[in-house]
């Protein structure tokens, strides 16, 4: 576990040289300064490689998982979440500190919104191929959403932490909805360390 730290969090510094670096820029310490005692404590100790980046903050998650500089690095975190995809399917990765209230109906709106957009491309690609519109044209799109702290429904399941939810019809027709939302409430740090992201 120490070797996997250091890999991930690299060689742990000391405190005093850490405040030391801090103190040695003006501009730096005056910043450092101007931050809340908390803020402080979690920076120097992101210095002193005790801790990492919290993964739920938008701009550490949308830096690590850039998909234009580092594409591997989303396609295994999806991989972790949903296994393979099919050529062509589309994944939203959505992000939260605090998992809000009515998280079905937030992640049933997430797909929908992204199933009518590629329909909207779709649809205007093959009119400007002049070829006739199919629904099969459409790719499967998949929800995942991380979560910080889920919502209390999710702790009637301890332990669990991928959770995959499909649409079925009552009388057990099996029919391809397209849209497959899969919330996922494990906390990002856990994924992205099995990952070897962090």
């Amino acid at each position: 576990m120490e070797l996997l730290e250091q890999t991930v969090f690299g060689p742990q510094t000391e405190y005093s040289a850490v405040m030391d670096q801090i103190r040695g820029d003006r501009d730096v310490y005056d910043q450092f300064l101007g931050l809340s005692e908390p803020m402080q404590k979690e920076l120097v100790e992101f210095c002193m490689g005790v801790r990492g980046v919290k993964m739920t903050y938008d701009p550490f998650f949308k830096f690590v998982f850039d998909p234009e500089v580092n594409p591997e690095r989303l396609e295994d975190l999806i991989g972790l979440c949903l296994g393979r995809l099919e050529s062509g399917d589309f994944v939203n990765v959505e992000i939260q500190r605090f998992g809000y209230l009515f998280p079905g109906a937030r992640c049933a709106c997430y797909s929908s919104d992204l199933l009518m957009r590629q329909y909207s491309q779709v649809r205007a690609r093959t009119r400007k191929e002049k070829r006739r519109f199919s629904y099969g044209d459409i790719k499967k799109v998949y929800t995942i959403v991380l979560m910080q702290q889920s919502p209390k429904e999710f702790h009637d399941h301890p332990g669990e932490y991928l959770h995959y939810a499909r649409q079925v019809f009552n009388t057990g027709l099996n029919c391809d909805m397209l849209s497959l939302p899969a919330p996922c409430m494990r906390p990002p740090e856990e994924i992205c360390r099995t990952a070897g992201f962090l």
